[in-house]
């Protein structure tokens, strides 16, 4: 059953306290967190899941998904933080075959932390390719800017 949180101004403890009642329990179904931001009609550009990738029941995450985004003509980008868990990894498989764009990233073997996962969500882009965008626009260091060479060095040298 899903269950919907502001959380939006809140420290961590507050979180904590406000979702101490949920809990693991297999019975994971990601399209029907998916259902219910669209019931919260919440505006969102991307969707960000946090799973093991063992989604368990129906409404399943791929069907919801192309049903919703069909109509529309958009595919809000994907991006799957893929956790340790004790189930299977249903869900990418089934967004590949549904031929969904999304990337995963495999933090199986890491260690996820309050940290860890906020710094990667960062990288998050609701444009295709976006970062790849800000990453062409950063200018280049110069060589004297590279090697941090001293301004007196500088006047001396024809550049």
């Amino acid at each position: 059953v899903p269950r919907y949180f502001n959380v939006t101004g809140k420290s961590y403890t507050e979180i904590q306290a406000i979702t101490k009642s949920v809990w693991a329990s297999g019975g994971t179904s990601i399209g029907c967190g998916l259902i219910a931001a669209f019931e919260h009609k919440l505006a969102f550009d991307g969707i960000c899941i946090v799973s093991d990738g063992g989604e368990n029941s129906p409404p399943w995450f791929h069907y919801v998904y192309n049903a919703a985004f069909r109509e529309a003509h958009v595919q809000p980008p994907v991006y799957f933080y893929k956790l340790a868990g004790t189930e299977a990894d249903r869900l990418s498989g089934w967004m590949d075959l549904a031929h969904i764009d999304f990337q995963m990233f495999d933090l199986t073997s890491q260690k996820v932390d309050y940290y860890s996962l906020p710094n990667l969500v960062h990288t998050m882009s609701v444009k295709r390719y976006s970062l790849t965008d800000a990453i062409w626009d950063t200018p280049l260091f110069t060589i004297w800017q590279a090697l941090r060479c001293p301004k007196r060095f500088l006047e001396r040298v024809e550049v």
